[in-house]
């Protein structure tokens, strides 16, 4: 799915046409007729030509319009001091013919792999050419480093940076350098895998077909193994993604691969077994029409890339929370699930409450410095907390030889049972609106409107509820700030999905750093409207537009109504049944802090 970005705005174009008249006064020269044979080279020749070690020759075709009469055209070359190619200076066009060759001849023992020469053939007699069709041809010429090597398997961990698409694993050709050992090179590997008619994105127009893209692998070293990446040839609109290495970036900012190694050795990739693998966020994503930034990628440390003859294991990873526990010693504890792909072993996990401090807790489990949990197949743990606060679960994955295949990194966030009770008081009465449909045009969360009171916080003037509102017990928390703008800042629904976990609200501001959809108070109306996202602190599913509407003082009857948990007005509108599954959408991204 698409990243979406919310504008509002009204463009508007005005065209001015102007019309000259004709006179007896105007001067106008008329284009002369095209003359001769009209000789020209096709414009879609291509710009470099491959030659093989097994051939002696290759051939350049010419073309003309006229082709009454045996025709010899002249041909200017330039080509480069000690050039190992022998090209005729004239071409020869039989009676009848429209096209005719130029042989181009070489020695094969004299082509370097790898090595190529430009060469520009002219037709050097003006007479005979035309303006409708080149009368030059630059071109490279010379013998390919790479060879075919098969079919590989790909898994793709970069698009997962800005969209919410599976990490599915498919097959791509890869080609091998016959040059330097352990350099291989990907072909198009963006291109059909993800085409609509293989369930992917790309529809008319983003991708292009017409040329072929790769992401080179350096792995002579396989315990140094890096991406040279580049244009993918995709672009889902926000220009054509580039996709490489954190070590690339430093080998095109100057440094030496020595030098990289040297300061920066655990952003490099190994080569084990046959498979490819790249550490976590070592990988760098570019859509150059959203941001010129590079940001973050292989986010979950699944890009691989399996050599032919090869596999790919399953070391996907996942933790979903299922509720808090609270054990008779008052000790607090949020519960949770882990889910092991079937390659994976075991997995190690710590906690810590300070999120500068995630990349040391990782580092800190695989050098075993962190004192971490063990859990060695899909189930259920306990994290223990002590206070109301985000949390940040570091988790690492390992497969069945000790090694550390894959991670995790997950906010949590709680409320601990241990604070104190924050007290409201009720001012007024109002409607909460249901009914809008959401903005991205996936359908209904909730339909339907409810009778509910607005309160305020004894301890904290700028902080308001609604209540009730959805599932949630503690209804719908906001600040409301001077400029009568408004911030939900992670309010659980009180509902969750399988899968997905427990189901939180913001507004979409703040939940996507942005200023271009505020919600905000009307004081005019009384009504108060929010932009909200429906989420699960990694996911958004929906956005919509809800209002709650003052409509006099919070009677008695209403307050105590309101102090209770309510059900919904509709039965049928079910959180669950209105989940849109399928808008998982990640744009809240970080930018790759590169050093």
């Amino acid at each position: 799915m698409r990243l979406n970005k919310l504008y509002f705005g009204l463009i508007a174009a005005v065209l001015t046409f102007a019309f000259a008249s004709c006179s007896e006064d105007d001067n106008y020269t008329w284009a002369s007729m095209e003359s001769g044979a009209q000789v020209y080279f096709n414009k879609d020749l291509p710009s470099t030509i491959d030659l093989s070690m097994d051939e002696s020759s290759f051939t350049v075709t010419l073309n003309r319009v006229d082709s009454t009469e045996s025709l010899t055209v002249p041909i200017a070359v330039t080509q480069e001091d000690g050039s190992i190619f022998t090209i005729p200076t004239s071409a020869t066009f039989a009676a009848g013919a429209k096209t005719t060759d130029l042989t181009i001849s070489y020695n094969s023992a004299d082509l370097q792999y790898g090595v190529y020469e430009e060469i520009t053939l002219l037709i050097n007699d003006e007479a005979n050419t035309t303006v409708y069709g080149p009368s030059s041809y630059t071109f490279d010429a010379g013998a390919t480093e790479w060879e075919d090597y098969g079919t590989a398997l790909y898994r793709e961990d970069c698009l997962t940076t800005f969209y919410g698409v599976e990490n599915i694993i498919y097959s791509v050709p890869i080609q091998r350098s016959v040059v330097t050992d352990g350099v291989y090179r990907i072909v198009n590997p963006y291109g059909e895998p993800y085409s609509e008619e293989n369930g992917g994105y790309n529809v008319d127009g983003d991708w292009d077909a017409d040329n072929d893209y790769y992401m080179e692998i350096d792995a002579s070293d396989p315990d140094y193994v890096y991406i040279v990446g580049g244009e993918t040839g995709m672009d889902w609109g926000y220009g054509n993604v580039i996709i490489t290495s954190l070590v690339d970036y430093y080998l095109s900012s100057g440094a030496t691969l020595d030098e990289v190694k040297a300061s920066y050795p655990d952003i490099f990739g190994t080569l084990s077994n046959g498979v490819i693998t790249m550490p976590v966020n070592s990988m760098l994503i570019c859509m150059p029409d959203y941001s010129s930034s590079y940001y973050y990628a292989n986010i979950n440390g699944l890009f691989a890339v399996a050599l032919p003859g090869y596999s790919i294991g399953d070391y996907s990873l996942s933790f979903t929370t299922t509720g808090t526990f609270v054990d008779t010693s008052k000790n607090e504890y949020v519960c949770g699930t882990f889910t092991f792909g079937e390659d994976l072993a075991s997995v190690k996990y710590a906690l810590t409450t300070d999120a500068n401090e995630v990349e040391n807790v990782y580092n800190g489990i695989i050098d075993g410095s962190v004192e971490s949990e063990t859990i060695s197949a899909s189930g259920d743990v306990q994290l223990p907390v002590d206070a109301t606060g985000s949390y940040y679960l570091v988790a690492v994955g390992y497969n069945s030889s000790s090694e550390a295949v894959t991670s995790l990194y997950q906010e949590i966030k709680f409320t601990s049972t241990k604070d104190n009770a924050e007290t409201w008081t009720a001012l007024y009465a109002g409607v909460y609106n249901y009914s809008v449909a959401d903005l991205l045009g996936y359908g209904f969360w909730y339909e339907g409107t409810d009778d509910a009171v607005l309160y305020v916080s004894d301890s904290d003037e700028t902080r308001y509820k609604i209540q009730p509102w959805g599932y949630s017990d503690e209804g719908l928390i906001f600040t409301l700030a001077e400029d009568n703008t408004v911030t939900v800042d992670y309010v659980s629904t009180g509902e969750s999905y399988d899968g997905y976990g427990e189901i939180y609200v913001s507004d979409c501001n703040t939940l996507f750093e942005s200023e271009e959809l505020p919600s905000y108070y009307d004081p005019s109306t009384g009504v108060i409207t929010f932009y909200m996202a429906y989420h699960n602190g990694e996911y958004y599913f929906t956005v919509t537009q809800e209002t709650f509407t003052i409509s006099g003082a919070a009677s008695a009857a209403q307050k105590k109504a309101a102090s209770v948990k309510g059900k919904r007005s509709k039965a049928n509108n079910s959180l669950k049944s209105h989940l849109v599954k399928t808008v998982n959408v990640k744009p809240w991204v970080k930018k790759a802090s590169l050093k």
